[in-house]
Parts: structure tokens; sequence; C-alpha cells
């Protein structure tokens, strides 16, 4: 008997007679289960951190505006409007330093680090240099064209060699024509970003909400068979994994909306590993229980 998606997750959050039921699901379809709740999932917690993030995000715009006005991009490199022949530092949310240089500076500002412990640096020509302080006067960097980790490009030591390290850094190239220009007002920024947040959000979150799970349900599932190891094995591997998916379904609600309301001291991954699995453990101490009474009866 196929039990559909809806029918799965109210069973398993009003009881576990459901699971008497469940447990003969077939795996294709607890999978897709699976990574239908984790869309429910995502959505949920999306919805509570979206409000936030999108303040962060125009509070940013706000930020870039008053000291760059808009953003003009061509084959040449990425300038601010105003004043694009003027060195400038500032800070965004974060706090992230911001350090934009012409293609004519000889060196970074003494400020360049505003009080912050990681910053971006920006050359007229498009090239950009990311940067986190390790200690007093020492760096690491990223590429921002070709990400590298700091550790396998070592270590920066002063504000020198960040700028020796920008000029080696490939520009970012941008498909655009020869002559032309895209000129990003404060609006299309803000268009771009409330869609570049909603994708980037929905894709993490994804991942964190099935990836994650599907991690944890793997572990669970290969430490309780090698602890089982030697004895009469009462259910199969099979079923193991699908009790864990249906058990972690109201887990994984619950650790939604606490990750969406933010609450204290509680968040997805805290609850959906709690919660599945003293949730499976009753679950499989009921069906052996009843098993068990249809073996008395049969006797």
């Amino acid at each position: 008997m196929k039990i559909n998606f809806f029918r799965a997750l109210f069973g398993t959050c009003a009881g576990m007679a459901i699971f008497e039921k469940l447990q003969f699901q077939s795996f294709a379809r607890a999978l897709l289960h699976l990574f239908l709740m984790s869309i429910i999932s995502a959505a949920i917690i999306g919805v509570g951190l979206y409000p936030e993030l999108k303040r962060f995000w125009r509070n940013t715009l706000t930020t870039v505006s008053d000291n760059c006005g808009s953003i003009v991009c061509s084959n040449k490199g990425i300038t601010p409007s105003l004043a694009p022949e003027k060195v400038r530092s500032f800070t965004v949310g974060g706090p992230l330093a911001v350090t934009y240089l012409p293609n004519g500076a000889k060196s970074l500002p003494e400020d360049f680090q505003q009080g912050c412990a990681r910053g971006v640096i920006w050359q007229e020509s498009g090239r950009f240099l990311l940067w986190e302080q390790a200690e007093s006067n020492k760096y690491y960097v990223i590429t921002v064209s070709n990400p590298v980790m700091a550790a396998d490009k070592g270590e920066v030591f002063g504000s020198e060699a960040l700028f020796a390290e920008l000029q080696k850094s490939p520009q970012l190239k941008l498909a655009l024509k020869d002559g032309e220009k895209e000129e990003l007002t404060a609006g299309k920024l803000a268009a771009l970003g409330d869609l570049a947040l909603i994708v980037g959000l929905s894709g993490m979150l994804f991942q964190k909400t099935l990836l994650e799970v599907i991690l944890y349900i793997g572990m669970f599932a290969c430490v309780t068979l090698l602890m089982n190891i030697g004895r009469p094995r009462r259910m199969p591997f099979k079923v193991l994994i699908v009790l864990a998916i249906y058990a972690g379904l109201p887990p994984m609600l619950i650790g939604s909306a606490a990750e969406a309301l933010r609450l204290p001291f509680l968040n997805f991954n805290l609850i959906y590993v709690l919660g599945m699995t003293f949730y499976l453990i009753m679950v499989m101490n009921r069906l052996e229980r009843l098993r068990q009474e249809r073996e008395w009866q049969n006797q």
C-alpha cells in the first residue's frame, strides 16, 4: 500500500501508528518524500531569514551608492560612476571593509582595514582581492575570479604585499562587447541582489536540509548495524532507512520553524538530530513489540 506525502507527514506528526504501514513503503518513495520535506523546510527557514537578509542587503546598497554612485561595467574594468579616479575606503555591514583603487594607484591607503577583520580590495581594471586578518599586519588572501584557499597561497605580510597580490590576480571577465557599457544603478543592483539572495538562500537551505539529513540518517543506520553485529537481525537495512526518513519528518518541520523564528539555543540540526533519534528508537521499539505480540498469538 502506497502512502502519499501529506498522509505520511500528518500521520508521523500525529503518532506512531502509521509506521506500521510506512515500514513497507518503497525506498524510492521514501527518498522522494524526504526531497519534498527538504523543499518545505528550506522554504520555512527562508521565509524567516529573508526579511533580515534583505534589509542587510539594502543597507549595503545604500552605503555603496553613497560612496560610489552606480557601478559602470565594461571590458576595460569595473568603476564607480562617482569620481572613478579617486581612491576610497568604506565599510558595509558585516562589517566588511571595501577599498576601491583606480588603475594609477601605487599602494593601499593606510586605513584600508578601517577596524575590520576582513575586507575586499577592488581595482578599476576589474581585479578583486578578499583579505582576512590573521594577526597584526598579517593577512590571508583569496582571489575572486579564481578562488584559492588562503592556506594554499600562504601568508601575506603587510599592505605592500597585499597590493602586490592584487596586481597578480586575474581580471574579472565580463560578457560585454568592445566599447559596450552596462551601468548598474541602485535600482538594478537591488533587483539583482534580491534575485541572487533568493536563489542563493534557496540553494543553501535546500543543501542544509537535505544533505545533512541524509548524512545523519546514514551515520545512524551504520551505527545501529554495528551495534547489532552478532545478534539476530529483526529489521532489514532498507526498512531501517525508510523508518529513519519518516521519523525525521516532524523534527524537520519543528526545526525549520525554530530556525525561522531564531529561537534561542535551538536550531535545525539540534532539533533534527535529537528528535529523529529518540522518535526512531520509540518507533523501532513499538514495531518490535508488535512483532513479538503477533508471534505469541500465533503460537
